[in-house]
């Protein structure tokens, strides 16, 4: 027990410096090696503590994007200092990133240079997942050398689980099969597909949530994504309570969604928050299912998860306010 609390000590010394030394592995050059294993299990809450996450997606602009301005953005671009702010201000237990981490292509010296200046503060208690952009280098590499020593699933797949409080979490891919990236296939008998389905089947958790990059539906400019039905297929048959996204640059909250992406009440809830700083889009009409949507506001989503149940706010940052909030149980 004795040697157990020293080596959790020093790990959190060493996750918590910051900076660019020659000690922090983030700093140094990119680790060709495997990444966390996709079922990896990190420490979390006890069960019947309630856990913060704080989520997002689409978060740090290009290095060479004009409206970078010293770090601190314009109205409709570059926040990504301002919701790292707000982040620390609510200082969750858990940060799940939704995607598109780095603009325009995620690559490690970008990483460095915008990402781990903002949101790269929250590196130890981030849980990402794979957008688009990080593969428009050609490969997602930088994705995965930048978080190798956060969970990310194996290099090149991007899926993994874990278990934050009483929730299982699943993190995705759903770049699937794009016909211009080396991304994998989310279509039945496909390896994330199998995997999905095993990791659900053998969940004993109550309560369940998924997260990934595309929207399985959005009132933005860029959704429905039709091919992820097979994997939101699996989710709603195994009663997953929620699914975060991002993609669309915008925040939306969806009531229950089922097959088709239809609204259905035994279906699952998504949200779609790709508000973290980059740049924000307008919202069209909203589709069938839409309960609530925030346009042309910088923010994060704020979740708190219980043992049976969860409640979220949209937090925007001009001004700090919050602008969707509510609660719900978890189907058992």
């Amino acid at each position: 027990m004795v040697a157990t609390v020293i080596v959790v000590a020093v790990t959190i010394a060493l996750l918590t410096s910051r900076g660019f030394s020659s000690e922090d592995a983030r700093a140094q050059e990119p680790d060709p090696g495997p990444s966390v294993s996709a079922t990896t299990p990190e420490p979390s809450p006890e069960a019947s503590e309630p856990v913060t996450v704080v989520a997002a997606g689409d978060v740090a602009c290009d290095p060479g994007d004009p409206n970078l301005r010293a770090g601190r953005g314009i109205a409709q671009e570059c926040a990504q200092h301002r919701t790292a702010d707000l982040v620390e201000s609510i200082d969750p237990d858990a940060v799940f990133g939704l995607g598109d981490l780095q603009n325009d292509d995620g690559t490690f010296a970008k990483y460095r240079e915008v990402y781990d200046d903002s949101w790269g503060r929250f590196y130890d208690i981030t849980y990402p997942v794979i957008g688009n952009h990080e593969y428009w280098s050609g490969d997602p590499d930088g994705y995965f050398d930048y978080f190798r020593d956060r969970p990310t699933g194996a290099r090149g797949n991007g899926w993994y689980t874990f278990r934050l409080g009483g929730w299982q979490v699943y993190a995705l891919n759903a770049n699937c099969a794009y016909p211009f990236f080396q991304s994998p296939s989310c279509e039945p008998g496909s390896r994330q597909w199998t995997w999905l389905r095993d990791q659900l089947h053998d969940s004993d958790a109550t309560c369940q949530l998924a997260m990934w990059h595309e929207p399985r539906v959005s009132s933005g400019p860029h959704g429905p994504y039709g091919r992820l039905e097979s994997l939101w297929r699996l989710l709603d048959d195994a009663g997953v309570e929620l699914v975060l996204s991002g993609h669309d640059e915008i925040y939306e909250r969806f009531g229950p969604i089922g097959r088709g992406g239809k609204p259905d009440p035994d279906g699952v809830r998504q949200f779609v928050v790709g508000t973290g700083g980059d740049e924000l889009y307008e919202i069209g009409p909203p589709l069938p299912g839409s309960q609530a949507r925030v346009e042309g506001r910088f923010g994060v989503l704020q979740l708190e998860l219980g043992s049976d149940d969860y409640a979220w706010q949209f937090r925007s940052i001009e001004p700090d306010r919050v602008r969707d909030s509510g609660q719900d149980r978890c189907v058992a």
